[in-house]
């Protein structure tokens, strides 16, 4: 079964729950944070996108050495580590490894979970760095409910 397919109630489940706590939050009159001049930030910076190039090299180089000395785990873990910074590059090489008959299903799909939960993670440090600590827990609570609620559907749906 394609991961798409397998995830889809598990990802529409989160996705549901995200938006219902974020119009739940506007409408109790979260306040708007005044927005920064564009034209003082740059778009694109070559040296930042040769970062994240030489970056997501070392990544798929690391996450194969992850799997062949640990297997099916050194990728959740190296899946887990990329969630951090980058949730979609994870999880398209989750779904890569899935298809290359390198990965279970069942797997794969924890492992998309489990990056979720990383990136949910990373997301609300930063909130707490940005916005103080009742933005953080604002944005933590959302995060967290919404991979809580994911799982449970994936945990259901198995």
């Amino acid at each position: 079964m394609p991961l798409l397919l397998a995830m889809i109630w598990p990802l529409a489940a989160a996705a549901i729950w995200l938006v219902s706590v974020a119009a739940f939050g506007l409408w109790r009159g979260g306040e708007v944070a005044s927005q920064v001049d564009a034209d003082s930030i740059p778009a694109f910076q070559l040296s930042q996108a040769l970062w994240v190039a030489v970056v997501m090299a070392l990544v798929v180089i690391a996450t194969a050495w992850l799997q062949h000395i640990w297997g099916n785990a050194g990728v959740l873990v190296a899946a887990v580590l990329v969630g951090l910074a980058e949730v979609h590059a994870a999880a398209a090489s989750m779904a890569q490894l899935h298809a290359a008959d390198s990965l279970p299903l069942s797997v794969t799909q924890w492992g998309v979970l489990a990056v979720l939960a990383s990136s949910a993670a990373a997301k609300s440090v930063l909130a707490f760095i940005v916005g103080g600590r009742r933005y953080g827990v604002n944005i933590g609570l959302g995060l967290f409910s919404m991979v809580t609620v994911a799982g449970v559907v994936l945990w259901c749906q198995d």
